[in-house]
């Protein structure tokens, strides 16, 4: 690599040990001591590489934490730019700002059990009703005192608490759900066979 004029950064060297889940995974220093050019790289249990948080038992659970976290945010800036632009461009502000962050490298972690998706799935419904829900009458559950409503209906039912159903928001608007985007991106895109350079 020198004779390239190629130069390691070791202070941003790591490595990790995989290791099965049965296993105690706490004692990362437990582990070989690892050294380049005299400097000691140091063990982890998870690290970031090209936006994608690997962890030592390849659970993803750090990565979906951190996406969901980055999702959160995205719906945060939805709602207010949304009342402020065309429906028209709600679908590609859609794909713009929230679903390329969900499906970005998801054919690598999207093999998760479904159960570690539940919390992508409801930022993920959420933001559909930020984007395409019934705005208006979400309102308007708000825009009138306890007396101005009719007799027997002031005291707040279920029906109030009750959020918009985002099924038919997923098939109005021809969206896939987070849980369906990881086998259509790999019917999409299959892993290609390597090249076989040896022989």
């Amino acid at each position: 690599m020198e004779s390239n004029l190629l130069h390691i950064n070791t202070k941003k060297c790591c490595h990790m040990i995989f290791l099965p889940r049965s296993r105690n995974n706490s004692n990362v220093g437990e582990g070989p001591q690892l050294s380049l050019k005299g400097r000691i790289i140091k063990p982890v249990e998870e690290t970031t590489f090209l936006g994608v948080t690997i962890d030592n038992e390849l659970s993803w659970k750090p990565h979906i934490a951190s996406l969901n976290k980055k999702l959160k945010s995205a719906c945060g800036r939805l709602y207010r730019i949304v009342g402020c632009l065309p429906k028209q461009l709600h679908k590609q502000l859609y794909h713009s700002l929230f679903e390329s962050h969900l499906s970005y490298a998801i054919s690598v972690w999207g093999g998760v059990a479904l159960s570690n998706l539940d919390a992508i799935f409801r930022t993920q419904k959420k933001c559909l009703r930020i984007m395409f829900g019934d705005t208006e009458a979400f309102l308007e559950k708000f825009r009138t005192c306890v007396r101005a409503r009719k007799y027997g209906h002031q005291k707040l039912e279920k029906e109030f608490y009750s959020r918009e159903p985002s099924k038919p928001l997923f098939r109005k608007h021809n969206l896939l759900t987070a849980q369906n985007i990881y086998p259509f991106r790999c019917i999409i895109n299959p892993p290609q066979p390597c090249a076989n350079n040896f022989f």
